[in-house]
């Protein structure tokens, strides 16, 4: 089998494979639906690399922070995962937290919660149960608890130990992605006293911004003032009806 790592890689770029072997069993398909399906229009996300960066926890909570650039509804969030089997997730959703750092942010409002099966490997969406609202500036942090691999992205080089095959460059941001392996005690992966290796979980936020109604300013005419004892049609206002005002005081 010929493999896309260059000539360098196994047997001048090919790897023997035995019809008895069950090493691709866990080969990850993708499916698709149609674009008209998903009704949000905004997406929120740190990463936008090719590294494949994972960290093996028993159980590990990975955190993104967003801000929300108007009035708009989150609808769905996903995430991705090189492991995953039958693996259950709880996503939940915290908003303006009083201090935004590792140890405070699950202190702010926890504004929704959902729990599911990551059931194999790849990019799962999490369709929200109902329309979580926010406002522009809103601080909003995408939690996910899970035992599956959830993806990191940051800056790697794949090697062959003597020459770089390729690179991955990524920017990561202080207050950008969070991880705990107890729920608890939370560190930000882009510090480097924490983490080696920066890095920004693979979670995205999906939002549709809300329609804004533009207001009719309607404009009367100008009124004349009236005296006692005179007749005053309303023509444009009451269809041509004539209008006698009283003039008794």
């Amino acid at each position: 089998v010929k493999n896309s790592w260059s000539e360098v890689n196994g047997n001048d770029g090919y790897f023997w494979l035995s019809y008895e072997d069950k090493s691709l069993t866990n080969a990850i398909a993708y499916d698709v639906e149609p674009a008209s399906t998903f009704t949000a229009n905004n997406n929120y996300q740190h990463d936008g690399g090719f590294s494949l960066i994972y960290y093996e926890y028993e159980t590990i909570n990975a955190a993104n922070i967003f801000k929300a650039k108007s009035n708009e509804a989150l609808v769905a969030v996903s995430v991705f995962t090189h492991e995953a089997d039958n693996s259950p997730y709880t996503l939940r959703i915290y908003k303006n937290p009083a201090v935004l750092e590792p140890k405070k942010f699950t202190e702010g409002q926890l504004i929704y919660q959902k729990s599911g099966i990551i059931s194999n490997a790849g990019l799962l969406t999490i369709d929200l149960d109902r329309e979580v609202q926010l406002n522009e500036g809103d601080t909003f942090i995408v939690c996910i608890e899970t035992n599956a691999l959830i993806g990191f992205d940051g800056t790697q080089a794949l090697s062959d130990g003597s020459n770089v095959i390729s690179q991955s460059t990524a920017s990561v941001l202080k207050n950008q992605t969070y991880i705990s392996v107890n729920g608890a005690n939370f560190y930000d992966v882009a510090s480097p006293q924490n983490s080696s290796m920066p890095t920004n979980a693979r979670i995205k936020a999906y939002t549709k911004v809300k329609a804004v109604r533009e207001s009719t300013v309607l404009e009367y005419p100008t009124m004349k003032p009236i005296e006692f004892g005179q007749s005053l049609k309303f023509s444009e206002l009451i269809g041509g009806e004539v209008v006698d005002l009283l003039t008794q005081a």
